[in-house]
């Protein structure tokens, strides 16, 4: 009940701006869709820009924590610069509707990391896990010089239910000159389902 919709705006859903924004708590809203959370009502940008903003939380993994971030028209999630680290970004759906069974793509990338360090996309327990589908683009895009980031325990590429495809239009992940970063790991529930 406590929900903002933030969308057809003409920029970003949600902009936070250098090293001042930190801090922030994102949780339990509907970026980029309508108040059904069923189809899409665009900003025409990214449906949240972290531009050098560090640790801010996005989501989370309590019930009701996770943002819906759908449907917008560049990345779901845009992390740019190094100034933008030590995030986490857990629980959220990018790129489905609200009930995480239909696809409803952002244009670009679901999670675009560009410059941005030490951050956290995903944990190894399941309520942390994003799911990451149906984005027109890569699930995860690591662009040059996106280093020392973890990306665990999320679902890239099926539904919410993790048993149905709703794939993104091109890789799961990639990385692009990208170096240093972790995808997965040895601990329980640290693996991605990537398909």
């Amino acid at each position: 009940g406590a929900r903002n919709v933030i969308a057809g705006n003409g920029g970003s859903g949600i902009n936070l701006n250098t090293a001042g924004a930190t801090g922030n708590v994102i949780q339990g809203n509907y970026i980029g869709v309508n108040a059904a959370g069923t189809g899409a009502l665009s900003n025409r940008a990214d449906g949240l820009t972290l531009n050098d903003a560090p640790a801010n939380v996005i989501g989370g993994t309590d019930a009701g924590a996770g943002n819906l971030i759908s449907g917008n028209g560049q990345s779901g999630i845009f992390l740019n610069g190094a100034g933008a680290q030590n995030n986490l970004i857990a629980g959220n759906l990018i790129g489905l509707n609200a009930t995480g069974a239909a696809a409803l793509g952002n244009e670009f990338a679901g999670v675009t990391f560009s410059g941005a360090t030490d951050n956290r996309l995903g944990l190894a327990e399941p309520a942390a896990r994003n799911v990451i589908s149906g984005n027109r683009l890569e699930g995860i895009f690591l662009a040059a010089n996106s280093t020392s980031n973890r990306i665990q325990g999320n679902f890239i590429g099926p539904a919410a239910n993790g048993t149905s495809a709703l794939g993104n239009g091109a890789s799961g992940v990639a990385l692009d000159n990208a170096a240093g970063n972790l995808i997965g790991g040895g601990d329980p529930g640290a693996g991605n389902l990537i398909s």
